[in-house]
């Protein structure tokens, strides 16, 4: 048994090695690639790879400035015969000219050239009082190329395209290669469209400049308490004699309207006045009693018409008795009657 087993045993070892060594072999010659060919590659040699930044990086430069003027008109001026000379043009302006009560203000957005940039911030120094300035700059290097290889791409498989366009046979590819041919056109223009607006950015730079007539110019705020409080006197009184110069031409604008309207009204005091006094003379006042602190005092025909008073009653006594009265009337010796006489 045993002189059975030994054989078969040292066979299948062989095999074994053998199938081994066949895999190991496939593995690294057949699979791997070649040296010179990497993933991505075409049969050719050539290697797909993203495409090349120039050296050349491409920038767009965005300012902002802010300036102050005791001449607002030769400021402006200054500002637009700047830009001329720099090589640029200006994109919009808006002008708000001087009235009483506002100062003259002026925004220009201006496109100077990229290589007249530094040239064109010294000279806005020198035409105003800069109170604010601010610069940024945006590279936009691998956008600009990455729509570059895109446009050569389209332009490339345009070319394909038209030969297979040319050479179509059937009425179903002619169809397909022309729709084809519209979508790449259609790429094409939006990305040059977009080429040609970032080529413009970075040529010519943005200058954002707004413009402030002022009396005098801000000065740089110190540490000093006498310094500030001058400082702060000065603009608050002149903001006082701005206001007081604006109250009084106020009121000269007001003055015929109220001069009308004072007329107007002392005319409707006077009538009324008139009016009481007339109405007064025709009903008199009635005079008034003595201690009835001016309210009038009760008024009487004649003594018969007067009601009789009684006294007020006293308590009785079995030893009082009543007068005497006689209702005839006596006639005395001057032949005059006396009535309700008491004997």
């Amino acid at each position: 048994m045993k002189k059975v087993l030994v054989p078969l045993f040292a066979l299948f070892l062989c095999l074994s090695c053998v199938l081994f060594s066949s895999c190991g072999k496939s593995e690294t010659g057949d699979s791997a690639y070649p040296n010179e060919m990497a993933p991505g590659a075409d049969s050719g040699g050539s290697s797909v790879s993203s495409p090349q930044i120039s050296e050349d990086r491409k920038v767009i430069v965005t300012a902002t400035y802010e300036l102050e003027t005791l001449t607002f008109d030769e400021t402006c001026s200054k500002l637009e015969q700047a830009t001329k000379d720099a090589g640029g043009y200006v994109k919009d302006s808006s002008v708000r000219p001087h009235t009483q009560s506002s100062k003259a203000t002026a925004k220009y957005t201006l496109r100077i050239p990229a290589s007249a940039t530094d040239s064109f911030s010294t000279t806005l120094v020198g035409i105003g009082n800069v109170t604010y300035q601010t610069q940024s700059t945006q590279d936009v290097t691998l956008s600009y190329a990455d729509v570059t290889a895109r446009i050569a791409s389209l332009e490339e498989e345009q070319t394909r395209v038209l030969q297979l366009y040319q050479n179509a046979t059937t009425t179903s590819e002619t169809l397909q290669i022309q729709n084809r041919l519209s979508d790449i056109n259609a790429e094409l223009s939006s990305l040059r469209s977009q080429l040609a607006v970032m080529e413009n950015a970075v040529a010519y730079s943005t200058f954002t400049v707004s413009i402030r007539e002022t009396k005098s110019y801000t000065e740089e705020e110190s540490d000093n308490f006498w310094v500030q409080f001058g400082s702060s006197f000065g603009d608050s009184f002149g903001t006082f004699l701005d206001v007081l110069g604006n109250v009084m031409i106020a009121l000269v604008y007001v003055l015929p309207y109220g001069l009308v309207g004072g007329a107007i009204v002392t005319a409707v005091i006077l009538i009324h006045r008139h009016k009481k006094k007339t109405k007064g003379e025709k009903n008199p006042t009635p005079p008034t009693s003595p201690g009835g602190f001016g309210r009038p005092a009760p008024m009487t025909a004649n003594a018969s018409d007067a009601a009789p008073t009684t006294p007020p009653a006293s308590p009785t006594s079995p030893f009082d008795a009543p007068p005497v009265t006689h209702d005839a009337p006596q006639t005395g010796e001057d032949g005059s009657t006396d009535s309700n006489k008491t004997e």
